[in-house]
């Protein structure tokens, strides 16, 4: 069950990183209930995803560009693939927030979580699985709160009654804890990132690790042209929004550097490797697609903006190098 449900959460995580609705509801509690031992959130509004039909066909078409049997072929098969192995239907969630340490992931014990908040009273949700289910799961006490276990690896508690937090035993009870002031929340860097872009219907911030930082040299030379990209080291905090205006789908990516002077150099090298690209990839689909991105400078923070139609998404994905053939009749 928990593969499961961390499948189907990381396929709405990369389906709303490409594609949102409109008007997203506040993430406000479930971002301060947000532990500090995690450094990256996503917050996505799954109800106006899952209704968009611009998003459902979209869906199909990644899923048969990626060629992987395990990507149902169709939003609706995902869902219910999820409802089969969970035995709630994504239509009954509004909004979900994910948070982990990514240091942690493929780890045998990874730390990561899902704040849940549903359209009707959890409760009653918890009921009708039960009964259907004929299982009524173990509980623990933590202060207040009662949390119930689902396996070894899984459990969940009610913070609302409404929202549910799910994930690891010792990850429910931190956020219990962060709940309840015993245990500090997210760190003020990337909390600010995400909350900066928290109306979008997907929003997401995180802290680059430092692996990836130590991967990024001083100096790049191509053709003799040495460029310093020792600046893109100082970016501490990197953040996605997605949403749709009418029949546009609008992504900003935002860098937040250390001080103000490596933000001007990324700034600088990030319009840099944007002509650069335009001049190396010969689809003209692609060329103007980065050719449309805007990109700006506030203080420390770099933003990039893309708009784009589902019809100019469709013709990046045909277009792409790495997609083999796909009847456009799809």
């Amino acid at each position: 069950m928990k593969r499961r449900l961390l499948v189907f959460l990381g396929a709405l995580v990369l389906l709303g990183s490409l594609f949102g609705g409109c008007d997203s509801p506040s993430v406000a509690l479930e971002s301060s209930v947000v532990p500090y031992k995690a450094n990256a959130i996503a917050a996505l509004s799954v109800a106006e995803i899952i209704n968009d039909e611009d998003v459902a066909e979209l869906h199909a078409l990644f899923a048969a560009a990626s060629g992987n049997p395990n990507i149902p072929p169709t939003l609706e098969e995902a869902m219910e693939q999820f409802e089969r192995g969970t035995g709630l239907h994504p239509r009954y969630c509004d909004q979900l927030t994910l948070f982990a340490d990514l240091s942690t992931i493929g780890d045998s014990d990874p730390y990561y979580g899902a704040l849940v908040r549903f359209k009707i009273p959890a409760e009653h949700l918890l009921g009708i699985y039960s009964a259907l289910r004929k299982t009524d799961f173990p509980t623990v006490e933590h202060g207040e709160y009662d949390i119930r276990l689902v396996d070894t690896s899984l459990s969940f508690a009610f913070l609302t009654t409404d929202l549910v937090i799910a994930g690891p035993l010792h990850v429910v009870e931190d956020v219990l804890d962060t709940r309840l002031g015993m245990m500090p929340a997210l760190d003020a860097a990337i909390g600010d990132a995400h909350a900066r872009l928290a109306d979008a219907p997907l929003s997401l911030a995180l802290e680059v690790p430092a692996e990836v930082k130590a991967s990024i040299p001083d100096l790049l030379n191509e053709d003799g042209v040495v460029t310093d990209l020792s600046p893109l080291k100082d970016i501490s905090v990197v953040a996605v929004e997605v949403h749709k205006d009418a029949d546009y789908f609008v992504a900003e990516a935002q860098l937040v550097s250390g001080d103000s002077l490596s933000a001007e150099w990324v700034e600088a090298l990030v319009r840099n490797d944007l002509e650069r690209s335009v001049r190396m990839f010969g689809s003209p689909e692609i060329k103007t697609m980065l050719q449309t991105v805007f990109v700006s400078r506030e203080g420390l923070v770099v933003s990039m903006n893309l708009s784009a139609t589902a019809s100019d998404v469709k013709d990046l994905v045909y277009a792409a190098p790495w997609v083999g053939y796909i009847d456009r009749g799809t």
